[in-house]
């Protein structure tokens, strides 16, 4: 679907695929407004089940670097196209060559983001003191 709800920011695994993410409005599965945020107990991909929760302010910050940083990481093939064409590689330094060269650091430097906020332990799993929090706020069983 090109917009609707779907959730971003998935942050903070822990217990079998339990996690923390964000439900955004999105355009082109580009995060736009932030609704909610969830504990996700389980996710097929067009529903999910989970606990809401307190906007995470964490999960928020996450879905939009992650959006801009491959965003950025996309946009240097375009940028290649529009600035020379097909002959990109010109063999003279002009302004229009250094701004290539910036667009391509910063391209390299977004895709390299993006790959760090996907995969870093820090942002994927969650630490004892977040999972313990959780537990004992949103997963605890009442006592009879």
């Amino acid at each position: 679907m090109i917009f609707g709800w779907r959730l971003f920011g998935k942050v903070h695994k822990f217990d079998n695929n339990v996690y923390i993410a964000t439900q955004f409005f999105h355009l082109c599965f580009f995060p736009i407004a932030p609704m909610s945020s969830y504990i996700v107990l389980s996710n097929d991909g067009n529903q999910f089940q989970g606990i809401k929760i307190p906007f995470y302010w964490f999960s928020l910050v996450i879905a939009y670097l992650r959006a801009f940083s491959i965003a950025g990481a996309l946009s240097l093939p375009f940028g290649l196209v529009i600035n020379e064409g097909p002959n990109f590689l010109p063999l003279e330094y002009t302004n229009n060559t250094i701004l290539l060269w910036a667009w391509s650091v910063f391209s390299v430097f977004c895709l390299a983001l993006s790959i760090l906020l996907y995969v870093h332990p820090r942002v994927r799993n969650a630490s004892k003191e977040i999972e313990q929090l959780v537990h004992s706020r949103y997963l605890s069983t009442p006592s009879a």
